[in-house]
């Protein structure tokens, strides 16, 4: 079951500390919260208008990036209540939460599908915070550089002191291709918390793999649907759910991390988290490679914003 290419963009932003930076234990939440904020200030053209409403929803940034739905007349989508926003930000990772004047702090963004084309917003909405603050005002620093890796593992700078250039963004995609000689074992290494709701309950145990694999089917084809070049083709899932019973766990060390955080938009703490650790897998792992490859770059779960559901994957 080929698909289309799915764009990604993947731009590392190496930043130069000016004044103390502190983060939170979860430094995702800071850098997804603050963009956010910035970014919906310098792209609204009707400020307190909300998005659902605006007559300019279709072709403004924050809107795409925050808000995102079918165009109008679009098909497909009646089944779907919340859509996959095309970005994801992985935050620095480490204990590390003080960086003192002069520091290097690293972040990587990636845009996935057209979204792409909104680098030059987020590289601005960055760089204004910068100047800011990234926490209450306070936390400032440079954009030292912005680099974008390429299918080949190239890496070439696109923005350096103040100079955008994307025309030297290097092709970046995610083949989505049949994987005939697949591992019958994978190990699946969460390095960000894995939320996962099952009909409105969230689970608290290392998921069971069928219910693994539809959450991450969905995502990947919402997101060609949506951001690439495929239309909705979730029912040709349904022999591959069939098969996705008989793949069991063998082994896992998956905990629950339980987190909070505070949301700039509803002005309150809202507690939240997800499972970190491995669980392995083992069956006929073969017709489902090509999503699982395809997750380590586009995660898995709610929260994928913020950096959560990002996991290495190991077969044998």
């Amino acid at each position: 079951m080929p698909f289309s290419p799915l764009p990604v963009g993947q731009f590392r932003f190496s930043l130069t500390v000016t004044e103390e930076i502190v983060l939170p234990p979860y430094k995702g939440f800071a850098f997804r919260g603050v963009f956010g904020t910035v970014l919906r200030e310098l792209a609204c053209v009707i400020p307190g208008e909300d998005c659902p409403r605006c007559p300019f929803r279709h072709t403004c940034t924050y809107a795409y990036l925050f808000e995102t739905s079918p165009a109008d007349g679009v098909d497909g989508f009646r089944r779907f209540s919340n859509f996959p926003r095309p970005y994801i930000i992985n935050p620095p990772m480490g204990d590390k939460r003080q960086f003192r004047r002069y520091d290097t702090l690293q972040f990587e963004f990636v845009l996935i599908g057209r979204a792409t084309e909104c680098i030059p917003h987020v590289i601005t909405t960055f760089d204004v915070i910068g100047q800011r603050g990234i926490r209450n005002g306070r936390g400032r620093y440079l954009i030292k550089n912005v680099t974008a890796a390429g299918d080949l593992g190239q890496q070439q700078v696109v923005f350096r002191c103040g100079k955008l250039d994307v025309s030297l963004v290097p092709q970046h995609s995610i083949p989505l291709l049949p994987d005939h000689d697949g591992p019958t074992s994978i190990t699946l290494d969460f390095e960000t918390p894995l939320l996962l709701e099952e009909r409105g309950k969230i689970q608290y145990e290392p998921p069971r793999f069928s219910l693994l694999f539809e959450h991450l089917a969905r995502r990947i084809m919402l997101l060609q649907a949506l951001h690439g070049a495929e239309g909705v083709r979730l029912e040709q899932l349904g022999a591959l759910l069939n098969q996705a019973d008989d793949i069991v766990i063998t082994d896992s060390d998956m905990r629950w991390q339980s987190m909070e955080r505070i949301s700039n938009r509803q002005r309150a703490r809202i507690k939240t988290g997800g499972l970190t650790g491995k669980v392995i897998y083992q069956g006929n792992l073969a017709p489902f490679m090509p999503f699982f490859k395809a997750g380590e770059l586009v995660h898995v779960g709610k929260s994928t914003t913020f950096g959560f559901g990002r996991y290495t994957l190991q077969d044998s």
